[in-house]
């Protein structure tokens, strides 16, 4: 699996906020399923889509009261 590249270079909290908030509110807008996964599709790779994939599987898992271990396990995550 390829690992996304992260730049060195921080935005300003401000620009970074705003750049953030347009993408909930382009996520917000999206009525449609179809477009939707469109969005998604056009927005993120393949590798991004797996650890977003694998981080909501985490927050459900947590919240059925899975352990560590069993997530770790099932999702083929580690716990750093």
């Amino acid at each position: 699996m390829i690992m996304p590249h992260i730049s060195a270079r921080k935005l300003k909290k401000e620009v970074f906020q705003e750049i953030n908030k347009r993408l909930i509110d382009s996520f917000a807008d999206i009525k449609d399923k179809r477009l939707l996964k469109s969005f998604v599709d056009e927005l993120l790779t393949s590798t991004e889509k797996i650890m977003l994939a694998k981080r909501l599987a985490v927050i459900f898992m947590l919240s059925e009261k899975f352990s560590f271990y069993r997530i770790q396990k099932s999702l083929k995550i580690s716990i750093v």
